[in-house]
């Protein structure tokens, strides 16, 4: 993208650096909130958001995570989504 003064700029992405969103998902409640642990405080909180867990701005470039996206995590997803019980 191009900034202001013509240079090169990129996108903020706010990248998960270990672990999918998909995977993260699994563990959440209705209202997108699950448990996890903090490893800095030695905590176990109860108000995690899969959109920020374990994310940092910019740790992977646009094109890195666009081949995350379309070679590990929407195959990961698909996966999970099809091993799913089916409500009775």
């Amino acid at each position: 993208m191009a900034g202001t003064n013509g240079v090169e700029t990129q996108t903020n992405i706010n990248s998960h650096i270990q672990m999918p969103k998909s995977a993260l998902r699994q563990f959440e409640d209705k209202h997108h909130k699950y448990f996890y642990y903090d490893v800095e405080k030695e905590i176990i909180g109860n108000n995690g958001h899969v959109g920020s867990t374990n994310t940092s701005f910019n740790y992977y470039s646009r094109e890195i995570e666009q081949f995350f996206n379309s070679n590990f995590e929407k195959p990961y997803s698909m996966i999970l989504r099809s091993s799913k019980p089916v409500p009775m």
